[in-house]
């Protein structure tokens, strides 16, 4: 009997020992939780909109005005340096990157690989080009960091986000990007013009490695999009 209590005693104690340090460590991410969000609010609201310059328009950003084998393709300050930008210039915008963005218009899904996107990399403002009805048009730059053993490195990518005047995302969509080697490499270009609307051509050209870099084919499409006034963005036809 004296066995049955002690045993009953015992597992009582390992009960109420267990539960305390379930609720201390359950205690400790909410408050590590709560302490992150108040961060981020505070960081939020030093952002001050007046001083970050607006890009002139229309922008365009290139492949073929970039040198393909240069080191921006593994470096984002060096992508900068060659895009006429500063490296975390105004860093207070990167906390409202979004990330794990999804492309749109795949023309890799025969490869069956994605160069490592959507990715949960972090990124780094860009460009802020000119607000649509009082909605921020920002750009972002990321790089994942990922190597694509098959088809060759992910180089830098932007992105484009729109933010309301709470700082809230409303769309974001990726529009610039250089990815594979190989055989068949991806190129996407960005021009965004004065009437808030913009074009991403996608090319993808594929070589004969076998035979003096042979050009098989070179595929291009044209995609148009205009930012509406509730900032979303839209597929014009």
């Amino acid at each position: 009997m004296n066995a049955l209590r002690v045993a009953t005693f015992l597992t009582l104690v390992l009960f109420l020992v267990s539960s305390c340090i379930l609720k201390s460590k359950t205690e400790e991410k909410t408050a590590e939780s709560q302490a992150g969000a108040k961060a981020q609010s505070i960081d939020k609201t030093s952002i001050n909109w007046q001083v970050i310059p607006y890009e002139k328009l229309p922008y365009e950003i290139r492949i073929k005005d970039l040198a393909l084998t240069a080191s921006w393709r593994y470096d984002l300050e060096q992508f900068y340096a060659y895009c006429g930008g500063q490296y975390n210039e105004h860093k207070e915008l990167n906390l409202l990157f979004s990330g794990s963005t999804e492309i749109t218009n795949k023309p890799w899904e025969y490869f069956g690989i994605g160069f490592g996107v959507p990715s949960t990399a972090p990124g780094y403002f860009f460009k802020r080009l000119p607000d649509v009805n009082n909605n921020k048009v920002l750009l972002f730059a990321v790089i994942n960091g990922i190597e694509n053993f098959e088809l060759g490195d992910t180089s830098p990518w932007l992105e484009l986000q729109i933010f309301n005047n709470k700082d809230e995302l409303i769309d974001k969509m990726i529009v610039f990007m250089s990815a594979g080697e190989g055989e068949c490499p991806f190129y996407r270009d960005f021009l965004y013009n004065s009437n808030n609307t913009f074009e991403i051509r996608d090319r993808v050209m594929c070589y004969d490695t076998d035979e003096d870099e042979t050009l098989l084919s070179n595929t291009t499409s044209n995609y148009f999009y205009q930012i509406a006034e509730n900032g979303k963005i839209a597929q014009k036809q």
